[in-house]
């Protein structure tokens, strides 16, 4: 496909002639840069037998300020709990879940990831429900409460686990000006408690984070199908090309570094008290 001939379309465009792949390879590649900037990876294959969708916003736990420690993974919670064109909560879960597919999401200290799979026949109406996450989510005020004590137990189950509390450790006694020693789960006193009591309201500043960094330019989709190159390039152009842009493209802190010794330089002796609940 000639960019020149969707100039009103594309910023750029990869075609599959020009990936490196082995040799045997049965897979079909596509890279297409939308001009609202999102980036789209389509790859094909009549050996599949099943879709899985991936949708990255490059913007994570690092970016949700000082005010609410956990909103960036509370917000990838809410997006799931309705939205204008499909008001019912989790309707999208159900969906996929209805054709025996499945969905997950996760956030991490740099990129939100959200994921489906379904049988192909199914794809097109999973991507009309699955686009609307991030162009008019509801943020119902009664969902996003009864989210909080779904986030609260995740939370919990979390506590027993020997990872999460060495992680938990190593952030109490990380540099207290580092973006490590921040706590990114969230749970009932820090995304309601806490924004009660200093007079913050979680609804709006859940939107805030959304409509300040969940926008086009900060958006990687990628679809993996037997559905042709072709179809897959007209259907997240039909239900991808509208998200709209964001105020703020996701720096990287200057502080942030994934290398777990940096957050300790410079600290000499600090002490922290440790509970361990360990059941024998």
């Amino acid at each position: 496909m000639a960019i020149e001939e969707n100039s009103s379309k594309y910023l750029e465009i990869v075609e599959d002639s020009e990936f490196i792949k082995p040799k045997e390879s049965s897979f079909k590649c596509k890279f297409e840069r939308l001009k609202t900037g999102l980036e789209v990876f389509l790859i094909s294959s009549e050996k599949l037998t099943s879709t899985s969708v991936n949708l990255v916003v490059k913007v994570g736990s690092a970016n949700e300020g000082s005010e609410i420690d956990g909103l960036a993974h509370f917000l990838e919670h809410s997006v799931f709990l309705g939205t204008e064109k499909f008001p019912g909560q989790n309707e999208f879960g159900k969906f996929v879940r209805t054709y025996g597919g499945a969905t997950n999401a996760s956030t991490d200290i740099l990129m939100t990831h959200y994921s489906f799979f379904i049988p192909n026949q199914f794809l097109e109406p999973a991507l009309e429900r699955f686009c609307e996450f991030f162009k008019s989510p509801l943020f119902s005020e009664e969902y996003l409460q009864n989210e909080i004590n779904i986030v609260e137990n995740e939370f919990l189950s979390k506590t027993n686990n020997f990872y999460t509390l060495l992680e938990h450790v190593l952030k109490q006694i990380a540099d207290e000006t580092h973006i490590y020693s921040k706590f990114f789960y969230g749970n009932s006193k820090t995304l309601k408690k806490i924004p009660e009591k200093n007079g913050i309201s979680l609804r709006e500043r859940t939107i805030r984070f959304f409509e300040e960094y969940y926008g086009s330019k900060n958006m990687v989709l990628f679809i993996l199908s037997n559905i042709s190159i072709q179809e897959l390039s007209k259907i997240s152009y039909k239900y991808f090309s509208n998200v709209r842009s964001c105020s703020r493209l996701s720096p990287k802190p200057e502080s942030l570094s994934l290398f777990p010794e940096l957050p300790y330089l410079g600290i000499s002796k600090k002490l922290v008290k440790i509970h361990l609940n360990i059941n024998a």
